[in-house]
C-alpha cells in the first residue's frame, strides 16, 4: 500500500478526482452545446446527469468525463474560465478527466468534488470515457474498480523499484492497485504474469494486467488495461504513471501476455 504523498505528487493527489466517491458528486454546472461538439463522437457532453438508482443496492453506470492530455507545459486549472482564485499549475502530459464545456474552457473534476477550469486549447481529448458505478456483474465491477484506482496514481514520478507516493516503477503500481482490491501479487513482473488467469488480446476487459518483453529476454514490464485500446503504465519513458494507447507499434509488438 502506499503511504505519505511526496513533494513531486502533491499536485496529482490534489488535481486528480476520487473516483470511489463520485457517485456522491453532484451534477456540474450547465455548458453551452455547439453544433461541432454534439455531432462528434469525440465530444464531451454538455451537462452532467444526475445518477438515479435503480435499487438501494445498484447504482447504475454513468458517464462522468471524457479523458483528456494537457498538451502545454504550466498549464492553469482555476476555480472559474480565466479567473482566480488558482488551483494549480500542472506539466504537460497530465491526464484529466473533462466533466463538462462552458465556452473555450473545460471543466476538470477535482479531488474534493469541486470543478476546476482549463483551455480547450492546452488539452487533447481522448477516446476514453469514464464511468463510475455498479452493474451487478460482479467481473466488470471488480475491473472497473481497478481502473478506478489505477487512476488515482496519474502523475506518479517513475522510481526504480518505488513502492510508495513519492514514486513507483511499473510493477510497484499494479502491485499497489492490486492491494487495494484485496490481491497481493508478488513484486516483479515476471512473477506477477504467472498469476491469474490468461486472457486473449482480444478479449480484454478493463482491469486486465499486461505484460511485455521490452529486452527480449524476459518480462519487463506491465501496465493495466482500461478499455477502448487503452492502459495505465508507469513507465521510464513517460517517467510517471500515465496512459498509452495498447495498439501501437511500440506495446503491440512487446505484448506477451494479459492476465486476469
Amino acid at each position: 500500500m502506499v503511504n505519505q504523498p511526496g513533494r513531486k505528487s502533491r499536485f496529482t493527489l490534489f488535481l486528480l478526482f476520487s473516483l470511489a466517491a463520485l457517485s456522491a458528486l453532484t451534477p456540474a454546472p450547465s455548458f453551452a452545446k455547439s453544433r461541432a461538439a454534439h455531432k462528434s463522437a469525440r465530444s464531451l457532453p454538455s451537462r452532467l446527469g444526475r445518477a438515479r438508482a435503480t435499487s438501494r443496492s445498484l447504482t447504475p453506470q454513468r458517464n462522468v468525463g471524457r479523458l483528456g492530455r494537457v498538451t502545454r507545459d504550466k498549464t492553469s486549472i482555476s476555480a472559474a474560465p480565466d479567473s482566480k482564485p488558482l488551483y494549480s499549475i500542472v506539466p504537460s502530459d497530465t491526464y484529466l478527466v473533462l466533466a463538462g464545456q462552458r465556452g473555450d474552457h473545460y471543466a476538470v473534476l477535482m479531488v474534493d468534488g469541486r470543478y476546476g477550469w482549463v483551455r480547450k486549447a492546452n488539452v487533447e481529448l481522448l477516446n476514453y470515457d469514464v464511468v463510475t458505478g455498479r452493474t451487478g456483474n460482479p467481473g466488470v465491477d471488480s475491473g472497473n474498480q481497478l481502473v478506478q484506482d489505477a487512476f488515482k496514481y496519474l502523475g506518479l514520478p517513475y522510481v526504480w523499484g518505488g513502492y510508495s507516493t513519492t514514486g513507483t516503477d511499473c510493477s510497484g503500481f499494479i502491485k499497489a492497485v492490486y492491494a487495494q482490491n484485496g490481491v497481493n501479487l508478488p513484486r516483479v513482473a515476471r512473477e506477477q504474469a504467472k498469476i491469474g488467469q490468461d486472457v486473449p488480446p482480444n478479449q480484454l476487459q478493463p482491469g486486465d494486467r499486461v505484460y511485455f518483453s521490452f529486452k527480449g529476454k524476459y518480462i519487463d514490464h506491465t501496465g493495466m488495461y482500461i478499455g477502448n485500446g487503452y492502459f495505465i503504465h508507469n513507465s521510464i519513458s513517460n517517467g510517471r504513471v500515465a496512459v498509452d494507447q495498447l495498439t501501437t507499434t511500440k506495446y503491440w509488438r512487446r505484448l506477451v501476455c494479459a492476465r486476469r
